[in-house]
């Protein structure tokens, strides 16, 4: 999708690097359910990953990047 995204101009925010980060390399299993990103074997994300995920939008849509899609959202115009 990032490669879909780029030849048309349209900017992507990607968590992949985030979640890792957050991860510190650790597995779910060593760790306590607190600090877990995601529910055990659910796919959804806990609270700590709400934060995370909604974190990395802001700072992409009010970084260089991102300022575009928030623009035109704003203004109503086309990225293009």
């Amino acid at each position: 999708l990032v490669e879909i995204a780029g030849t048309h101009g349209i900017p992507v925010v990607t968590m992949t690097e985030e979640f890792r980060r957050a991860a510190g390399g650790r597995r779910a299993t060593d760790t306590d359910p607190e600090d877990h990103l995601y529910f055990h074997g659910k796919g959804h994300l806990t609270a700590r990953g709400h934060l995370l995920a909604a974190t990395t939008v802001h700072r992409f849509l009010t970084g260089s990047a991102g300022r575009p899609v928030l623009e035109s959202a704003v203004t109503g115009q086309s990225l293009r």
